[in-house]
């Protein structure tokens, strides 16, 4: 009986423990109202983004089930307990993982997902959390415009009707637009659709990039990178991916072009914020040190 007792001890010391690493360290954050927050979440080899205007809030992806602790967590930091919108740029675990529990914790008015489906549970679980929510769901088409508050999306991708050989081409890509300031936000998306964003004629040049697919070489083609000609690079990855990303040679690509890179694994979180006409982008702790 006491070695029981010893057992469950260590159990909910160690659950105690893992709790409180989900907790982050920092005292309630006021963002300027008439500015623009932008947060890329270390959450490892996924992707979750925090897109605040003003009272408006949206989230893009939600990285993987295990890191639904260090969203909440990022959500309770700036005060934000409702969604405007929940972009699932499209339907692998590390974009969608923890979509089922944000949507069953805080209300989200409407979710942005692809015209793709697969047949894992992970998928299962975020479609079935839309329907018992009652949240508005559609696929954006190239050319829509969603309001955050005063900041513009328009998406890019994918095409209607398109038929994806590998899900990543799926992908939802949009640009934020808010008081001249641009940011590409790309998914997974792989060379294929950036080449038929490019061969649609927009526009794409923006001050800072989300980097497809964590670096991978599938994408961040030569005529794309060169066409958005970033001010700032995010990649979101992790520390010794399994997968080798990201990948030098698309690390130099972004480099060539004079970008300054970020990546989540040493960097941590990234914030970009933008007030009046001018873009800030730095690692998010370091607002903390002392």
């Amino acid at each position: 009986m006491k070695h029981r007792h010893h057992l469950l001890f260590l159990w909910v010391l160690l659950l105690a423990l893992f709790l409180s690493s989900c907790v982050l360290p920092y005292e309630p954050v006021e963002l300027d109202p008439d500015g623009l927050f932008v947060l890329f979440m270390d959450v490892g080899q996924a992707d979750c983004i925090l897109i605040i205007q003003g009272e408006h809030a949206m989230l893009v992806d939600t990285a993987t089930y295990d890191r639904y602790d260090t969203i909440a967590g990022y959500l309770d930091l700036f005060g934000v307990t409702a969604l405007d919108a929940l972009v699932l740029t499209h339907p692998h675990a590390d974009h969608i993982g923890s979509a089922a529990a944000l949507m069953e914790d805080y209300p989200v008015g409407q979710v942005f997902l692809p015209d793709a489906i697969t047949t894992t549970k992970t998928f299962e679980r975020t479609l079935d959390a839309i329907l018992e929510n009652d949240i508005p769901a559609s696929a954006p088409q190239p050319g829509d415009t969603y309001l955050l508050g005063e900041a513009l999306l328009t998406f890019l991708s994918p095409p209607a009707g398109a038929a994806f050989e590998e899900l990543n081409d799926s992908s939802i890509a949009f640009i934020l637009d808010y008081n001249g300031i641009g940011m590409m936000f790309t998914g997974d998306m792989g060379k294929d659709m950036e080449y038929q964003i490019l061969d649609a004629g927009y526009d794409i040049r923006c001050d800072l990039i989300k980097v497809s697919h964590h670096g991978s070489r599938t994408a961040s083609c030569q005529d794309f990178v060169e066409a958005v000609s970033p001010r700032w690079a995010i990649f979101t990855t992790m520390q010794d991916s399994p997968d080798g990303l990201p990948k030098q040679q698309t690390i130099a690509r972004y480099e060539d072009i004079g970008a300054r890179l970020y990546f989540t694994h040493t960097d941590g979180s990234i914030a970009a914020e933008v007030s009046g006409s001018t873009l800030r982008v730095y690692p998010f702790d370091q607002a903390f040190e002392d």
